[in-house]
């Protein structure tokens, strides 16, 4: 009896544990969206507010040892899976809704904290105004042709969070290996190596133009369509005009 007992014991302990750091991971999502919707979506922003958040997942007793098990976890993972230890997808703004909704004519400003300016920006001032005219020019809801989304959903940061998770107990690596599968190449090769994906999603309203910039070339951030390289402006539609609001 003391052996099914022993690995239930420890079955449970695995997933305490996972229930903890997906409640953490939550939280550290929350404050990488809340980051990205007041820097312009910024990828760079992001990252900073989320690794200092996951942060509480390596409990040490001053900073320095911390950021050492956090760089020590990531290069055990890089060594195992050829992965980062995490990975974001941007759902939204998607690169189509930068086709759709980008401001080529008149720049939109930028934060001075930005050395750069993305090739492509959507305008965060007066939505109801510009979803007005959208509707105008494309029908009751105001849906561009490649996007099919409104101005509203364009101006919504949505983020997909998977982040590896090393289960404790013996035989569960194993098992993951064999039987789990997944649609997402990210997820499977965590499992293809024994790690579990946490899987967390989140959505909030821009507070600032959210801009298509470049992605980190370790693929700790994506975009669905992975067409943010290619991106042309589109001249065939007339943007809003918003000066008569500006003014006032």
């Amino acid at each position: 009896m003391a052996i099914p007992l022993i690995f239930l014991a420890l079955g449970t302990f695995d997933v305490a544990r996972w229930m903890a750091e997906r409640q953490v991971l939550g939280l550290a999502l929350q404050e990488a969206g809340r980051a990205g919707v007041v820097s312009h979506a910024s990828p760079q922003a992001m990252r900073i507010a989320f690794e200092h958040a996951a942060r509480a997942l390596f409990v040490a007793p001053d900073g320095k040892a911390s950021q050492r098990r956090v760089r020590q976890f990531a290069q055990t993972l890089s060594n195992a899976a050829r992965t980062p230890p995490w990975q974001i997808e941007i759902l939204s703004p998607s690169a189509a809704a930068y086709r759709d909704f980008s401001h080529t004519k008149s720049p939109v400003p930028m934060a001075a904290r930005h050395s750069a300016t993305p090739p492509s920006k959507i305008n965060n001032y007066y939505l109801a105004e510009q979803n007005a005219h959208y509707r105008r020019i494309w029908g009751a809801d105001g849906r561009g042709p490649e996007s099919g989304m409104n101005i509203f959903e364009a101006n919504t940061l949505s983020l997909r969070l998977r982040y590896a998770y090393a289960p404790r107990s013996p035989g569960v690596k194993p098992l993951l290996r064999t039987v789990a599968e997944s649609s997402n190449p990210y997820s499977r090769q965590l499992f293809s190596h024994g790690y579990l994906p946490i899987r967390r999603d989140m959505a909030m309203m821009m507070h600032s133009h959210p801009g298509l910039w470049p992605l980190p070339a370790n693929g700790s951030f994506i975009r669905p369509s992975g067409t943010e390289n290619r991106l042309k402006p589109d001249t065939r539609r007339h943007e809003p005009s918003l000066k008569r609001y500006t003014a006032q």
